[in-house]
Formats: C-alpha cells, structure tokens, sequence
C-alpha cells in the first residue's frame, strides 16, 4: 500500500528529486570519525602543554575558529566537482543533483555544528576535573562553554556560508579555470561578510571588513539573517553555474 502511494503523492506534488541518504550518510559518518579523532589530539595538545606550563584558554576553541570551516568548504566543494557530474551522467537532472547538494550542505552544517558543541562540553568536563580555566576568545558570540545556543547560533550559520561557497568553487572549477576563479572571488567576499557580521572573521580567506572595521556587534538574529542571506546568494549564483554545466568524459 505504501509502496503504491508514494508515486501518486510525488505525481502530486511534482517533486522529482529524492532526499541524498547515502550522500549524507558516508559523510556523516566520515566527519564523526575525524571528529573523534581530533577531540584525541586537542585533548592531547592541550595535556602536553598542561605538562610543560599553565592551561589558561581553551583548546577546543583555538581549534574550532579556523579548522572546520575549511573542512566543509572543501568537502563541499569536492562534492560539487564529482559527484555533480556523476549524478548527471547517470541520467539525474541538473535541478534535482543541485537540490541534493543544497540539501546536503545544510545537513552538514548543522551536524558540523553540533559537533562542535560536543566538543565544547566534552572539553568541559576535562577542564573542570582538572580545575583549568577555560576560557574562550573575547571576539565570539559566546562568552563561555556552557553557552551551548550561542556556540550552536554562531557556527551553524558560517558553516551553511561555507558550505555554499565549496559548491560555488567546486561547480566554477569543474568548468573551468577562468570560472573557478570569479567563484573563488565572490566566496571569499561572502565568507567575509558571514565572519564579519558573526565577529568570527579569523576564518575567512581573507577578511578586508575586519582589516578595516571592528566588528559591528550587530543583534545575533540580524547577523544570522545577513549569512542565510549570503547563504541564498551563494545559492543563486552556484546554480548559475550548475544549470547549464557540462559532462564531460573522463581522459582514457
């Protein structure tokens, strides 16, 4: 019965495209497993140099404001160049693999997200077991560990930001140099603004606002407005892009 209902309802709808559970599914995963794998090595870092001095900041956080915004920026560019391609090749629409991948990038970006959250509270036990301050940059929307929404409200945002900037680059060089360029371009002018309204600038491939200007301490939920904005942007222009992108066959 389920079975016979699904094509009506998506006949219905008009929606051709399907949810990428394998897609998310290995990535999820892959990024669990390095998350795991970097909480063992921050936490290691940080013991050494407990071993050798005074704990006096946060590791976590040192790690968090750089490292995994270039993870899913990557990721997701790498996404773009391969398996756009691929699906298409297979006979999947442009459309549809664009909505996949858009799907995927806000997937990830919260998932990204929540981990780096756990890692903060991860990181917090071990820092109250051993009495160590664990204090965070002043320049973040939180203030402390336990902020666990204002972590989640800051990152998840950037994520989404870069993210879309990976597809933009991914999908601009899959075309060709000229076009990965002008991608590489306007990325770096979005993950700019994104850092610059959530005062994480640091991450960004180069940041003129925070050279110029201090942050503007702008309220949190106009901040998150700005980078779903830049987000859509992104979006927009990726599909520039992707809408017309060719396939081509592989050199033998």
């Amino acid at each position: 019965m389920i079975a016979r209902e699904r094509p009506q309802l998506m006949s219905m709808t008009g929606r051709t495209w399907t949810f990428p559970r394998q897609l998310v599914l290995d990535h999820l995963a892959f990024a669990g497993l390095l998350w795991i794998g970097v909480v063992l090595v921050v936490t290691a870092l940080v013991i050494g140099v407990a071993i050798w001095g005074s704990i006096d900041q946060s590791g976590w956080d040192v790690f968090v404001r750089i490292i995994p915004h270039w993870y899913v920026g990557c990721v997701s560019g790498f996404i773009a160049f391969s398996y756009l391609p691929s699906a298409i090749a297979h006979g999947q629409t442009r459309r549809d693999t664009a909505v996949q991948i858009l799907i995927f990038t806000v997937v990830m970006a919260v998932a990204l997200a929540l981990l780096v959250v756990a890692g903060f509270l991860i990181e917090r036990v071990l820092y109250g077991v051993m009495d160590w301050p664990q204090a965070v940059d002043a320049g973040q929307r939180y203030t402390s560990s336990g902020q666990v929404h204002l972590i989640f409200l800051q990152y998840a945002p950037q994520f989404l930001v870069w993210a879309a900037a990976g597809v933009l680059v991914g999908a601009g060089f899959y075309r060709s140099e000229g076009e990965g360029a002008f991608a590489l371009f306007v990325s770096s002018l979005t993950l700019s603004v994104a850092g610059f309204v959530l005062e994480s600038p640091s991450a960004a491939p180069f940041s003129a606002l925070e050279w110029l200007f201090d942050p503007p301490g702008l309220h949190l939920g106009l901040a998150i407005v700005v980078c779903l904005i830049t987000y859509v942007f992104s979006a927009a222009v990726a599909w520039g892009l992707i809408s017309d992108i060719p396939v081509r066959n592989p050199k033998r």
